[in-house]
């Protein structure tokens, strides 16, 4: 009997341990395939901003989704010899910034990748689309929508539902995101360029009941881009336009672009682009012989390949975007250009910023207003300068890269902007200087007038342009340190000119200017120079510009032009 009862007391304790730990591990799974639900399977790269589009669940959406996969595989096909992205399953829709590191327009355009309304080509035509658009000095926002069956409307309302949400996110975020609110555009390609199509159609009343504030905002394109479309034309009516499509005079400006051999049919294109020709909307249709569908912006030898250069000059064409230089290499003289098609591709997007921002004020614009105001007793600097300057502190740069750190715990911000010359630094010289509110002003310049980078100046040229700069501080109780010009024998980039003369010359006139007026005046050039006039070369990897030994000495000579010129009372 005793061993009995106790056979039954185990037996009762064994059933208790087996569910309980059944529930355990149940209530374990529960948890990680949750956890697995929610964990995404694209991801943006560090440092772009991402937001969901609803704040709890989206309109519509099943109670227990599953997880979002990428769904290639290893036989798919390859797109100009690369792997894209198919991304599956997405049930929480979002938004990624992607901000033009420099020359930001002001413009943006809402991404909307194809994929059937099963898929999201992520990549392909998503993230690689946003940095074309930021070379371009445009914000991307890349929407991931929901799929699969999201759409065509009014097949299911998912993806436009997302669509007009994501727009009224970006434009109730303009100012954060230095927007301009009345330039935003949408871009999709296939299944995307029919979401683009309808949302340009369907902007006037919101698809879903109003979560917050962005959605009292307008969320109509200001343009559309629309890239081998789907679903605007339909097969089974002999491509009939698609009743659910309804271009009116309030539709955007529209810029489309379809190869003839497209197998999901080139009517997509001719025939929206028609409707909007009736409707009187502008817009612009490009069809090609060859391309076939789904190449996004990756360059093969098609032509078709070229459609991103026809987008930004339409864009500027209906004033999205400013006049480019190459948009106006059609006016130019056969022999001009022709030399403009030789430069580098740098070298023509260094051409076509002069062109658009010739002082190069998008460089710190975005900065400066991140920078608060200097705290009580600060004594804020300001080094304003050309490449000189600027590579003061960048680490590894192609120049030298061994460049020593920019007066680490110091309130002092560099300015300086390569190839820059004084009359392009007096222009941005209040945005930059003045109105970050320093006590002293550390002004380096006159190397690059001297090259000729602006053209050609005389030294009383740029001795007008160097006080007009340290007048302007004065007037405004900022101290200045007025810095001699590197020595410099040759110019690599613009040779022959024989600098070394001049620059002693400036200096001297420099030197005799501070005097006059009670700036400071730093002499670098009498510790760096060499017998010829030139940069010693254990000081400079190129005869210019300043390798970690050279800025050593250049440093402790500022701290002490900083030093004495604090000390001076402001006239």
């Amino acid at each position: 009997m005793p061993h009995a009862t106790i056979t039954g007391a185990n037996s009762k304790s064994e059933a208790f341990i087996v569910r309980y730990c059944v529930l355990l591990l149940a209530a374990v799974a529960s948890i990680s395939t949750s956890l697995y639900a929610q964990t995404p399977a694209w991801q943006p790269a560090p440092g772009h901003t991402t937001l969901s589009i609803w704040p709890h669940a989206a309109p519509g959406a099943p109670p227990n989704p599953g997880a979002e996969i990428d769904t290639t595989t290893a036989k798919d096909n390859l797109i100009a010899g690369k792997p894209l992205m198919r991304l599956g399953n997405v049930s929480s829709p979002t938004l990624t910034l992607y901000s033009p590191a420099v020359n930001n327009t002001g413009a943006a355009v809402v991404v909307f990748p194809g994929g059937g309304y099963r898929i999201l080509a992520i990549d392909l035509e998503g993230t690689e689309v946003c940095e074309w658009l930021n070379s371009a000095g445009i914000t991307c926002v890349l929407l991931k929508y929901r799929v699969p069956d999201s759409g065509p409307y009014p097949k299911s309302s998912a993806a436009l539902q997302d669509a007009q949400r994501a727009l009224g996110i970006v434009r109730s975020h303009a100012a954060e995101w230095h927007i301009d609110p009345h330039r935003i555009g949408v871009l999709g390609f296939s299944a995307g360029a029919h979401l683009a199509a309808a949302l340009s159609t369907h902007f006037e009343q919101r698809l879903y009941d109003p979560v917050d504030a962005a959605d009292q905002v307008s969320c109509r394109p200001d343009f559309a881009v629309i890239v081998y479309p789907g679903y605007l034309a339909l097969e089974e009516q002999n491509f009939a336009p698609n009743a659910d499509i309804h271009v009116s005079d309030k539709t955007p400006p529209s810029f489309i672009v379809q190869a003839e051999d497209d197998p999901v049919h080139v009517e997509n294109a001719t025939v929206y682009f028609q409707a909007l020709k009736n409707a009187k909307v502008p817009a612009e249709l490009h069809i090609y012989a060859e391309g076939g569908h789904g190449y996004g912006l990756r360059r093969t030898a098609l032509p078709v390949t070229g459609w991103p250069k026809l987008v930004e000059t339409w864009l500027g064409t209906i004033q999205m975007l400013p006049a480019s230089a190459s948009s106006i290499q059609e006016q130019l003289p056969a022999d001009v250009a022709a030399a403009l098609d030789r430069l580098t591709p740098y070298q023509k997007s260094q051409l076509e910023r002069v062109y658009n921002d010739w002082a190069f004020m998008a460089k710190y614009r975005d900065a400066n207003k991140e920078l608060p105001a200097p705290a009580r007793g600060e004594a804020r600097v300001v080094f304003m300068g050309d490449s000189i300057t600027e590579g003061w502190g960048q680490q590894g740069s192609a120049t030298s890269p061994d460049r020593v750190e920019f007066f680490p715990g110091k309130p002092y911000f560099n300015r300086g902007i390569s190839g820059q010359t004084t009359p392009q630094m007096l222009v941005r010289f209040r945005q930059d200087v003045i109105e970050l509110k320093p006590k002293v002003v550390v002004l380096l310049a006159g190397t690059n007038d001297i090259a000729e980078n602006t053209g050609k100046m005389t030294l009383g040229e740029i001795g007008n342009n160097i006080a007009s700069m340290s007048e302007l501080a004065r007037a405004n109780g900022v101290r200045v340190v007025l810095s001699s010009v590197l020595p410099a024998s040759e110019f690599h980039w613009h040779e022959g000119l024989e600098p070394a003369p001049k620059i002693r010359a400036l200096n001297a006139w420099i030197k005799e200017y501070a005097a006059k007026n009670g700036f400071v005046y730093v002499d670098y050039y009498s510790r760096m120079a060499n017998s010829e006039g030139g940069l010693k070369a254990e000081l400079s990897p190129d005869g210019v510009h300043p390798n970690q030994a050279g800025y050593e000495i250049m440093a402790p000579l500022a701290e002490a032009g900083i030093a004495e010129a604090l000390k001076k009372p402001i006239r």
